[in-house]
Parts: structure tokens; sequence; C-alpha cells
């Protein structure tokens, strides 16, 4: 495979590239205290609401290319090899990959399998807010993403774009992630496309019935920074721009034919892991703000959920 020529050098990974605000912490406390109009019913769905959202649990594999450039080959990617993974599409427009075995330093935190997550959305290369500042409220914002699905009446969930929207480090440089259909993107009935409205569960029977007869397939691309102001850590609403540095492939996502769906998945997946880009090695550190938010309210849901 070629890969296209960065018109500038990367942007070196090191601590200092993150700006941590005094009153940060604070800020966190404000935006993860449940919204008081959520609060009773999030604690009545706790345990429930992962097993409700998601559309798809599947088995896969991580297959990272060789022959990778330099400044490509880096943490997981740093050379050819295949990961065994945890696949889950969910309703609140997400995608979650969670490799398997992967060694190397971790981050602390849940980590039992040695696993590297990677948690992507399909609401663009980023983020909604720029900073913590920017939103009111955690459970709000997760309230939004599970109302969006039957209000704007998305796409396949096989043929969209997935993005980390926010930057992680990426070994010795700082990138953003996304994953990009490598197979041909289903047509969607029309009769799905006019009933999801009224029937959440749509969605996750469009998929039980691709995955009975075909599989799925997805480029992993890496977009590293080479301009420290036009592609900021700490603002995720900026979208570097591709002109600069486009995103090139460094691995391919395979999920073959599969039972898509079942109580027992739901039970083992959906109840029983948990998926975060804090999950994973020192070399994929999550970067900014919004990340370091991500930290904190991924903490208090797996508390909630005993994990």
């Amino acid at each position: 495979m070629r890969y296209e020529t960065l018109i500038a050098s990367p942007v070196a990974y090191a601590p200092d590239i993150e700006t941590v605000a005094d009153d940060e912490m604070l800020l966190i406390g404000k935006v993860c205290r449940p919204a008081p109009r959520l609060r009773r019913r999030d604690r009545v769905a706790a345990a429930g609401r992962p097993h409700s959202e998601s559309l798809a649990l599947l088995d896969g594999e991580l297959r990272v290319h060789p022959g990778l450039p330099p400044e490509l080959a880096q943490g997981l990617f740093a050379a050819p090899g295949d990961y065994r993974c945890v696949v889950r599409l969910s309703a609140s427009c997400g995608l979650a990959v969670k490799a398997l075995g992967v060694p190397g330093e971790r981050l602390p935190g849940l980590d039992a399998d040695r696993a590297q997550d990677f948690v992507f959305s399909n609401e663009g290369p980023a983020f909604r807010a720029a900073d913590i500042r920017g939103m009111r409220s955690w459970a709000r914002w997760l309230d939004g993403l599970r109302r969006a699905p039957a209000a704007a009446m998305p796409r396949h969930p096989l043929g969209e774009v997935y993005y980390s929207q926010a930057p992680l480090r990426y070994g010795a440089y700082v990138a953003k992630l996304c994953l990009k259909p490598a197979s041909p993107e289903p047509q969607r009935p029309a009769a799905v496309t006019a009933g999801i409205g009224g029937d959440p569960l749509a969605l996750r029977r469009l998929l039980i019935e691709h995955f009975a007869g075909q599989g799925a397939e997805w480029l992993l691309c890496a977009q590293l920074s080479t301009d420290r102001e036009a592609m900021p850590v700490e603002n995720a609403a900026v979208i570097w721009p591709e002109a600069q540095s486009p995103y090139r492939p460094v691995a391919r996502l395979v999920c073959p034919p599969q039972p898509a769906w079942t109580d027992a998945r739901s039970r083992q997946i959906d109840d029983g892991m948990t998926f975060s880009p804090w999950i994973g090695l020192e070399a994929h550190r999550p970067l900014g703000q919004i990340m370091r938010l991500h930290r904190t309210a991924h903490l208090l849901s797996a508390h909630r959920r005993g994990l």
C-alpha cells in the first residue's frame, strides 16, 4: 500500500502538550453530576440502558498493516499483527472496538484483558463542544445522543464513517482516528427508513439480518497532527484540516458473518464489559479536556454498574 507523504513533520508528543486549567476538576465534577430531571430515570435504567442500546455485539479481528511508514508504525501499530477484538455498535451513534491481548505499558484503569479500546462516533470529525465549559451536563449530552437516532433517521450503521473526534497520543506523535467502511455500503430498506422513528429496534434487526449472511470491514485510519495551532489538543470542536494531514490507513477491522445480537451476548458485553479510550496503552493516552472529562465519566459509570 502506498502512503501519502505529509507536507509537514508530525507534532511530537510531550506531556506538556496538554494544558490543565486550575479549576478543571471542579468543572468536571459539575458536568458529571446527574441532571435533576434525569436522576430518577438514570438510577432505574443504570443496569438496563446498555442492554437496550446496543445494535450489534460482534467478534472481529484488527489486522495491523505491514510496511507502515515510521510515523504511522507507533503504539499498537508498531508492528504488523492480528488482534482478536470485540466490537459494539450502539444506538447512541457509536462504534467501540476492544482489541485483546495487546502488549505494552498500560494506562491505569480497568484492564484485565490487556485491552486497547478505541471509541468512535458517527457525528463527524470533531466534538460538539470545544471544552468542558461548552457542556452543561454529561448526563444531558448522553440523553441527547440516545434521542438522536430516532429523530435524525441515521443511515445504515455499516455505511457510516466513525471518528475519535478528540485526539490521543500516537506513540511519539499525536493523532485523531477514524473508521471508514471498507465493504460496500448496505442499502437500507425503505420500510426501515419509514419505521425507525417508531421502532428503536429496527436498526438492530437490520444488523442481525446483515450479519446472518455477510460480514463487514472497516479501515482504521490515523490523522497525525502537523500544526499545533491548526490542530489543537484542548479544543475538541476544531476539525483538523485533512489538506494538511489526511487520514491514512493503519489497520483493517474485520467482522465475519455471525449472530449479531443475542440476550446472552448482551449480558456478556453490555452488562459485563466497559469501553473507554482510557483502557489501553500509554502510547495511546487520550488527550485534551474532553478526553479527561470522559475518564471521570467512565469511572463513575463503571462504578454504578459494579465493574
